[in-house]
């Protein structure tokens, strides 16, 4: 798996968490203005915003860090 299909299983897993937890709201209390249709809705801008967040934070902060290479020194005499 490439990183870019964690996040995906990632959001998916989170938009449907907080799917079932609305459900359970929408079971419990009295409010009028929560809907299935407004459920789902709000279950979507979930998943496109863990996606978005995620792009912007990869683009802002490289995967490379924290990876050191040895720096290259000369420690002959020289040739010349």
């Amino acid at each position: 798996m490439t990183q870019k299909t964690n996040i995906y299983i990632l959001a998916f897993s989170a938009s449907i968490i907080f799917f079932l937890l609305k459900l359970a709201e929408m079971k419990y209390t009295d409010n009028e203005n929560l809907t299935i249709q407004r459920i789902i809705r709000d279950t979507i801008i979930v998943y496109i915003s863990i996606i978005g967040g995620h792009f912007i934070v990869s683009q802002i902060i490289p995967e490379e860090i924290g990876v050191k290479t040895a720096t290259a020194v000369f420690t002959d005499p020289p040739n010349f």
